[in-house]
């Protein structure tokens, strides 16, 4: 994987506005990809500023991060909002639009866009959704809880209903209890060939509640050895005549974006490269007294708050307000005391550069960049503007250019330019005395409206794996490592990823995450198909939920009957109200079922019906392969997970050809070819790609396919009841030996078959609704789940 250009872009330094600096804002650039930190007033003029960000184009503003809510932050989103898909008097956007760009930040948010745009008469021509971080009520915090989780001024929410231009009311995002954090909310992705960017975020201490946000490059591999492209090319005739692979060399990307193993038929196996080549990783806080949110040194280091999450930072951008100057750089000519400006600073939930270069000595970071200045430190002139920051090569240079600035009358430009200096070496000192480490290359810049870092590369491990954090003194817990001992061995969990079904990793299968809104900030991208069986009316609320969070909506065919039957017309009129149900993406098939009214009504909201006419394949199958079809448009490397909405309700062949469809797409199992339409090959049956995940949702239950291997199942009680089973595939003596953990009849390396023994009608015994199950042979996992009105959400 090439690593993608990484870059920073400040549009706005200052806490008030001067002719020299704007509001707060800033770019964090990936290859294309542009994320906005902050949006002060009259941000979107800088983007015609050809001093700031004239080079910058709105079109590949994709993601807006907001810090908090006070104005000097916020109030240049709706302007900018209108720059993007305006102007005013716009005609709106059809309903089924995807959102032009998605912005996150606390709550409050979606009440300030709603109601500004609402009471000024503004029409989009794009839409929007708002995603708001959920902080734990006051009820909820223990007694001497950290200030950034208790520091929540009291203040009236209206209540509106979505503005025309929303596309949806946005997730809310739980608080993550095991780090009061939110890591991972966010993965950002500029190409199916380049490592993907997590985003995080953290509590950090101000006057309201504030965020820190950071940027986690993924780890990439180095370069495959020519030799596999070689031993792929002699395989090519098996390859195709054995599973219908007509480029070998395709079976590369299968190593390296979806990193997992190839076996070819002369029995050589090959694994994806090791991830040795660590990624970078940028902070950006918003305004703050104290970056460690107020957690103490135990709570810190058991992985609660930012430096868990910021450790080993290639960058961090971090305020610094104000300055104690010292005498020949203030106009009065006398010398400021660092504790008196230190402590006004503090008492207004700022900081002064001492605290930025402390935080960075504690998170161990490289390099770090003062912004949000007050409006005493205007900028000096574009002719004195230095990006050269300081170091350990330039601190003896400088010290000597300040000696120079006492020794005679400076000018306004010059003393500009020296206090912009002065806060890059109080920063640096108080760095380099807090890590108490000589020689140690660290670097510090003073912002200024228009500056462009670069985050370069980081240098490649010779040997071994990138280890996450560059040895973290931190834990992480959201990772969920856990080592269990079993038969003697160590075996490892990972929270939300999928093992391989070999060695000693456990496949980790959690549905929870789709269904439960809590949770729902660690549920993957998914698509949802609908199929045609009736809605059941005890399970609305959940399809609900799910249609409206999916990424990809389908309907097979007579399923929009089904959709429209079960909410009306007027639920598709508008997506203004609490009630409205999202339009389908697509509805595709034979359309041997459809209504002509319902394939009317749909077409008249833009929705695309699109006729597969092959009889080779079927209604769910052609679905899947438009997910395919979609996901190889897209080019992001992302893979949907799949959940299939009715799949094992009403008729029994449609329940069995479901579980035939979960064994197509399961990893692990073998490809059995099918029949193939010889005069629409697009339309096939067989030959659906393998997915990490798909799930079954019908009839008050939830099923999907364990490969061969260990698992851990993980069932949140809140929302899946205890009745459940293991379904075998083998007949008579071709059976699955099965060991379980967290049953009430738990087995015991029983062989289980049709028509000899069956586990079905068994209990969840664990609480939490945990079970570890290993299998020899693909099995069919099931679990009830719960009517709407016996959910606690």
């Amino acid at each position: 994987m090439v690593a993608p250009r990484m870059s920073i872009k400040f549009l706005g330094t200052s806490s008030m506005p001067n002719p020299t600096r704007n509001y707060s804002s800033l770019l964090f650039k990936l290859d294309n990809h542009t994320v906005m930190v902050d949006c002060g007033e009259g941000t979107q003029r800088q983007f015609r500023s050809r001093y700031v960000g004239a080079d910058e184009r709105l079109a590949n503003l994709k993601t807006i991060l907001i810090t908090h809510l006070h104005a000097d932050h916020v109030l240049g989103l709706v302007p900018l909002l209108m720059s993007m898909m305006g102007p005013s008097g716009a005609s709106p956007p059809a309903d089924s639009a995807a959102p032009r760009v998605e912005i996150y930040g606390p709550p409050g948010l979606r009440a300030l866009i709603r109601t500004t745009l609402s009471l000024c008469y503004s029409q989009l021509s794009g839409k929007y959704v708002v995603h708001e971080f959920v902080w734990p009520s006051t009820s909820q915090l223990p007694d001497g809880a950290a200030h950034a989780l208790s520091d929540q001024p009291q203040r009236m929410v209206p209540d509106l209903p979505l503005h025309d231009g929303e596309v949806a009311t946005g997730r809310d995002l739980g608080m993550d209890s095991r780090s009061y954090s939110w890591p991972n909310f966010l993965e950002l992705k500029t190409s199916s060939h380049g490592p993907s960017v997590r985003v995080s975020a953290a509590p950090i201490s101000h006057r309201c509640p504030t965020l820190a946000y950071v940027f986690e490059e993924e780890a990439r591999a180095p370069p495959l050895d020519p030799s596999i492209a070689e031993t792929l090319k002699r395989n090519a005739t098996a390859l195709q005549e054995q599973r219908g692979i007509r480029h070998p060399l395709s079976l590369l990307s299968t190593l390296t974006t979806k990193r997992r193993s190839v076996q070819l038929p002369d029995g050589t196996v090959f694994h994806p490269p090791p991830l040795s080549l660590p990624g970078r990783k940028v902070t950006v806080m918003g305004d703050t007294s104290d970056g460690t949110g107020g957690f103490s040194e135990a709570q810190l280091h058991a992985g609660y708050g930012l430096p868990a999450l910021a450790y080993g930072s290639d960058v961090l951008v971090h305020e610094s307000t104000n300055i104690a100057l010292p005498s020949h750089l203030n106009k009065n000519g006398k010398a400021d005391t660092l504790q008196d400006i230190a402590a006004k600073a503090k008492l207004r939930g700022h900081s002064v550069p001492q605290v930025a270069g402390q935080f960075a000595a504690l998170l161990n970071a490289k390099r770090l960049i003062l912004n949000h200045f007050s409006t005493k430190y205007p900028s000096p002139p574009h002719h004195l503007l230095d990006t050269a920051g300081i170091n350990l090569d330039s601190t003896q240079v400088q010290e000597g250019s300040q000696q120079a600035g006492r020794d005679r009358k400076l000018g306004d430009p010059e003393r500009k330019a020296l206090i912009m200096k002065e806060f890059e070496v109080q920063a640096y000192q108080a760095w380099q005395q807090a890590i108490k480490r000589e020689g140690t290359q660290l670097e510090t810049y003073s912002a200024f409206d228009g500056f462009h870092f670069e985050v370069p590369a980081r240098p490649e491990e010779v040997e071994g794996v990138a280890k996450s954090g560059d040895g973290n003194v931190y834990a992480r817990p959201w990772e969920a490592v856990v080592a269990q001992s079993e038969n003697g061995n160590s075996l490892k969990r990972k929270h939300n990823e999928q093992g391989t079904a070999s060695g000693e990793e456990i496949n980790v299968w959690d549905p929870s995450s789709f269904l439960v809104p809590s949770l729902r900030a660690n549920a993957p991208r998914y698509a949802m198909v609908l199929l045609n069986s009736p809605i059941d009316t005890r399970q609305v609320g959940h399809f609900r939920r799910l249609w409206g969070s999916a990424s990809l909506r389908l309907c097979a065919d007579g399923a929009a009957n089904r959709l429209l039957d079960t909410f009306g017309a007027t639920a598709f009129e508008s997506q203004s109200g609490a009630s409205s149900v999202f339009l389908p993406n697509a509805i595709l098939g034979d359309l041997d079922s459809i209504r002509p009214e319902t394939q009317s009504f749909f077409e008249s909201k833009g929705v695309g019906v699109h006729v597969r006419p092959s009889q080779y394949a079927t209604d769910l199958q052609k679905t899947i392969q438009e997910i395919q079809d979609q996901e190889d448009a897209a080019a992001d490397g992302v893979e949907n997970t799949v959940i299939i909405f009715g799949g094992l309700s009403g008729r029994l062949d449609q329940s069995v050809h479901t579980l035939h469809v979960l064994w197509q797409l399961a990893p692990g199992t073998k490809d059995l070819g099918g029949m193939v339409d010889p005069d629409a090959s697009n339309e096939r049956g067989d030959g659906l790609r393998k997915r990490q995940r798909t799930f079954a949702i019908g009839d008050g239950s939830i099923a999907w396919l364990l490969p061969k291997g260990k698992h851990t199942l993980k069932m949140a009680r809140e929302v899946m009841g205890e009745t459940c089973g293991i379904l075998p595939l083998g007949v008579g003596d071709d059976g699955a030996k099965v060991t379980t953990k967290g049953l009430q009849w738990n087995l015991e390396g029983n062989s289980t078959t049709l028509g000899g023994f069956l586990s079905t009608s068994n209990y969840l015994f664990d609480k939490e609704g945990v079970v570890e199950v290993e299998n020899d042979e693909p099995v069919y996992w099931t679990v009830e789940l719960r009517p709407d009105s016996d959910c606690s959400l």
